[in-house]
């Protein structure tokens, strides 16, 4: 019985695939390695769309999340920000609106160095769209705002403190 070369190679090809899959399989098996754990998880919102974009966890051990929220606030979209504990548990939550009936979003936030937090998002207003700072305190309260360009489309995704404290 003869037997072609295509014929071999296709059977080391299939064999050797075989193989390379039990490899797998028994380093996966034999690492012991198993899912993490849910500690817990949460869920924030009201009865329209709500969307968390962004999350960090805090010097307190909790988390600030920022994002947009239709359920909550005076506009259309308001950008929605929630404090956590360490557990999850909601420990307060601030809506921003810049412009009524305009949709307002919060993409990033950070902690910053006096406790309060900075949401960097956008702003849209008639024809344009603005970047849009927002500071506020530790607790969330507004300390101040401000938006920067605006034609025809800024928008800001994420936000850092620098060194100097801005």
């Amino acid at each position: 019985m003869k037997v072609e070369r295509r014929e071999i190679w296709k059977v080391l090809i299939f064999a050797g695939f075989f193989v390379m899959l039990a490899l797998f399989v028994s380093i996966g098996c034999a690492s012991g390695a198993t899912a993490p754990e849910e500690e817990w998880n949460r869920t924030f919102g009201g009865s329209s769309y709500d969307y968390g974009l962004s999350v960090q966890q805090t010097t307190d051990g909790g988390y600030i999340i920022t994002g947009d929220t239709c359920s909550f606030g005076t506009g259309r979209t308001d950008v929605w920000l929630v404090k956590t504990a360490s557990d999850g548990m909601e420990e307060w939550n601030r809506t921003f609106g810049k412009y009524p009936n305009f949709q307002d979003h919060g993409y990033s936030v950070q902690q910053t160095t006096d406790g309060g937090y900075i949401i960097a998002g956008s702003a849209p207003h008639f024809d344009k769209i603005s970047v849009w700072l927002i500071k506020t305190a530790a607790n969330g309260a507004k300390n101040w705002d401000r938006t920067f360009g605006g034609y025809p489309d800024d928008q800001s995704y994420s936000v850092q403190q620098t060194t100097d404290g801005g």
